[in-house]
């Protein structure tokens, strides 16, 4: 009878601790419920940064061009550079040469300087001479139609020997001069005041009166020619003794 009664009591006990615990569960809100307000408003309106982040390529969108490139586009950089060797009238004769023809240049370098192919004048040359000397035009026009050349020495592959400044025909033509300022047109009396005595001289093989006037300097030389009257018709410079041929070749 005393163990029934003890189960009733904690029966009773027992009730009155559930209905308190389902009271309490109606009346308090419970807290893992949060409202469901609160974080939509966290999140409804976003950081203008967050939204619209700046972009790194704005600041690489229009690069500035390179100086290489414009300097490419002017031409200053590109363009080959050309040798201007001046009017042919305004090249000085040496004991050497004419301006920046010199006695140690092929025709092959000659044409370098001219611009003219002697193909045809060395052919020529070969046929008539067989090849031990030739002599040409260095050019068609003035006033290189009035100049030419004598290679012999080594035959027509070989260094040239004599360049000869010998208008033809009458020519308002300037024509190259020595440093002293002598040339094609000076008279006797100017050779001989720069040169003095060492002038040598012969008499002209075909023209009255006529003289031949050089100087020799390291195997080398400048000769003119004079007409009759005492003027200069023809310079030639180079290397002795081609340079006293009287004919060219001969």
């Amino acid at each position: 009878m005393v163990h029934l009664r003890l189960s009733a009591a904690i029966l009773a006990i027992a009730s009155v601790a559930l209905v308190g615990c389902s009271s309490n569960d109606s009346s308090t809100p419970s807290p893992s419920a949060p409202s469901p307000a609160a974080p939509s408003s966290s999140v409804a309106a976003p950081s203008p940064a967050a939204s619209a982040p700046t972009s790194p390529s704005t600041t690489t969108a229009s690069p500035t061009p390179s100086p290489s490139a414009s300097a490419s586009e002017d031409g200053a950089e590109t363009e080959p550079t050309t040798v201007d060797y001046g009017d042919p009238a305004s090249w000085t004769i040496t004991t050497t040469g004419v301006g920046p023809l010199t006695i140690d240049m092929t025709a092959t370098e000659i044409s370098t300087v001219t611009g003219v192919d002697y193909s045809a004048d060395i052919d020529e040359s070969r046929q008539a001479f067989g090849g031990s000397c030739g002599v040409w035009l260095l050019g068609p026009h003035q006033p290189l139609s009035s100049m030419s050349v004598l290679v012999a020495s080594e035959g027509l592959d070989g260094p040239m020997d004599v360049y000869m400044v010998d208008p033809f025909e009458r020519t308002d033509a300037a024509f190259p001069t020595t440093a002293e300022g002598l040339g094609v047109g000076s008279s006797k009396a100017d050779v001989e005041s720069v040169y003095g005595s060492d002038l040598q001289r012969e008499d002209s093989l075909y023209v009255p009166r006529g003289e031949r006037l050089w100087i020799e300097e390291a195997g080398a030389g400048i000769l003119f020619e004079t007409d009759g009257n005492g003027v200069v018709t023809s310079v030639r410079s180079g290397r002795l003794p081609q340079l006293r041929h009287a004919e060219g070749c001969a």
